[in-house]
């Protein structure tokens, strides 16, 4: 399971990478600690062009530093909560400079309502909603699959809980 989290992380991590032959204003940063919300935080990136990067532990290492100041990024939007990528975390950017929202909310399924909520604020003709099983390697597999039709069809990618869709989800449909 974590060998595929680190390929996951590595595929956006380098398809993020494409991104600065142009400067960009914003960056997206989440965890390795769970697919779900570097799928969410995919989805959403493909759809505005903002490259999304990994937080390995959900902590700010060096690497992950200088990929944003090399975007010459001024915002950078967390996804995922404080259980998944770090308070400290959050502290650092912001005493870098950097402008920092974060989207969450209880749950994966309310990180991803925060998510559909901030980057499709028009609203969305299509959602794609997938099983969120909580177990991992089901959800990355399932969630990959989802993320990347949900990219395709540049629409939110909305994981619920074992196929039963919460009343916040029903609420932004």
């Amino acid at each position: 399971m974590w060998l595929v989290m680190k390929y996951l992380a590595l595929a956006v991590i380098l398809l993020a990478s494409v991104s600065f032959a142009q400067s960009i204003n914003t960056v997206i940063v989440t965890t390795d600690k769970t697919s779900v919300d570097l799928l969410v935080a995919k989805a959403a990136g493909d759809r505005h062009g903002i490259p999304v990067f990994t937080l390995p532990g959900g902590e700010l290492n060096e690497d992950v530093k200088s990929s944003i100041a090399s975007a010459s990024a001024r915002s950078v939007i967390i996804v995922g909560g404080p259980a998944v990528v770090s308070a400290d975390a959050e502290s650092s950017l912001k005493t870098l400079g950097y402008n920092v929202i974060r989207l969450w909310g209880i749950e994966r399924t309310g990180t991803a309502v925060e998510v559909a909520k901030y980057f499709w604020v028009a609203g969305s003709r299509c959602a794609v909603l997938a099983d969120d099983t909580k177990n991992p390697e089901a959800d990355t597999q399932d969630g990959i699959l989802a993320s990347t039709l949900a990219s395709n069809l540049e629409c939110p990618f909305l994981p619920v809980p074992k196929g039963e869709v919460p009343s916040e989800v029903l609420a932004l449909l």
